[in-house]
């Protein structure tokens, strides 16, 4: 019987698909062979190959201990791709501007993450940035996922949380995710160890707790006629720029920090509802549509919300609406 080696099993590997190759691996265990073969796939060597056969190794006791704590926000209801895409350029551009200041950082990535893609847009700029390197979208929504898939067939998109990534990057992105996870003071140095030497953890994290269309959805979901204070108390894993600079200080050889608020045009006041239907809101709708199947308690609530959001922006001279956007960047080097 011929043997098997790592480098022909790795060959034969990549002609299947997830299901082929997990057939293969159990006949492989079965037969004895897999512990003569099974170098090939070190993550550390191979993480794109292990992501794409929906592979997981265990990593050292230490750190499964640390990650204990560190859980992301279990979506009370999945993610609606339509609804959050409905303002793509403004969501976009963000990633755009972080891209470009990572190019001048590591200019040619290897193996790249793009955490908490989404529907896949800031996914596209990376492909856009780094043509050559090898790109995992990667996502915990699989509405997320499957419009990503659907949309973008030329970049590979994996279902998967932040916190069982193994092996080695040379560049993580992040758009627009990390707030969803909390315990950031492990979070960022668990994520700077998954870089490979020189590797490079790219991040945009939205500022909005001071924003008025924000304060005015946590102040009705506070509200006793909604109690909807518990639903993403607890979530929120942002900090203040002090207290990611100590860590980045603590954690990389170098890093810079950034915050830019951007103006976006809104059709009206109304839009500035559309646009958190499409991400924070689309929580307290999901939990009040759980405790009234008919939807009359979140329509209510998003009426309500609409009164006031209606009232606290006041349009320019041409109809529009301002949406001053907040939002902090690192970019920090391993």
């Amino acid at each position: 019987m011929t043997s098997v080696t790592g480098d022909s099993l790795l060959m034969s590997l990549l002609g299947f698909g997830c299901d082929a190759v997990s057939t293969m691996i159990e006949s492989l265990s079965q037969c004895g062979r897999w512990n003569a073969a099974c170098s090939v796939f070190q993550p550390r060597r191979r993480p794109w190959l292990r992501l794409r056969m929906g592979l997981h190794w265990s990593t050292s006791a230490r750190r499964t201990t640390q990650l204990q704590g560190l859980r992301s926000v279990s979506p009370l209801s999945d993610w609606n791709s339509e609804q959050y895409l409905k303002f793509e350029a403004e969501r976009t551009q963000p990633s755009i501007d972080l891209a470009r200041r990572v190019k001048q950082v590591i200019p040619g990535p290897n193996i790249i993450a793009d955490l908490g893609c989404g529907p896949g847009n800031s996914t596209t700029v990376l492909r856009r940035a780094f043509p050559e390197s090898r790109l995992f979208g990667i996502d915990n929504s699989p509405n997320m996922i499957a419009s990503a898939k659907k949309n973008h067939p030329g970049i590979e998109f994996l279902l998967g949380d932040v916190h069982h990534l193994h092996g080695r990057y040379d560049l993580m992105f992040s758009n627009a995710c990390l707030q969803w996870i909390p315990g950031h003071r492990l979070l960022i140095p668990q994520l700077m160890e998954s870089l490979n030497p020189g590797g490079v953890l790219a991040v945009q994290i939205p500022m909005v707790e001071q924003t008025p269309l924000f304060s005015i959805i946590y102040e009705v979901a506070n509200d006793p006629r909604w109690n909807l204070g518990d639903v993403l108390r607890g979530k929120n894993g942002t900090l203040q720029p002090e207290e990611y600079f100590d860590i980045l200080a603590a954690t990389s050889s170098d890093f810079t920090q950034w915050e830019t608020t951007y103006y976006h045009r809104m059709p009206s006041a109304d839009a500035l509802v559309e646009w958190v239907k499409g991400a924070r809101m689309q929580r307290y709708i999901a939990a009040l549509n759980d405790r009234d199947e008919s939807g009359k308690a979140a329509e209510r609530f998003e009426q309500e919300v609409a009164w006031r959001v209606n009232s606290a922006y006041v349009p320019q001279a041409n109809g529009e609406v301002i949406l001053k956007f907040r939002r902090f960047f690192f970019i920090a080097k391993k």
